[in-house]
């Protein structure tokens, strides 16, 4: 694994690890704060799928090399992801957000 690997791996992992943790934290925060945390947390793995798709539009080839990476982020750390955790919230957390 190459520098500039390693170095997308760890922006991959720390951006994963600080959306859920701002979700989990999301539960104990007032009702302006939770939901704009929720948001907050959305809006920055959608600015990480632009970067992705911005470096796949220059740099196919090292997509295709890091494909389990890109596959694991998807699974864990995309808009999508983020968009159904907020959906069930609950049941995930198991925790309602404040009112």
């Amino acid at each position: 694994m190459n520098l500039r690997n390693l170095i997308v791996t760890l922006i991959l992992l720390a951006q994963t690890v600080y959306c859920w943790v701002a979700f989990y934290r999301a539960q104990f925060l007032a009702y302006d704060d939770n939901y704009g945390t929720i948001i907050h947390a959305f809006v920055i793995s959608l600015f990480t799928l632009l970067a992705l798709i911005v470096v796949l539009a220059v740099r196919t080839q090292w997509i295709k090399s890091n494909k389990i990476l890109i596959i694991l982020w998807l699974i864990m750390g995309s808009p999508i992801t983020f968009f159904v955790a907020s959906v069930l919230y609950e049941n995930i957390f198991g925790g309602k957000l404040s009112n």
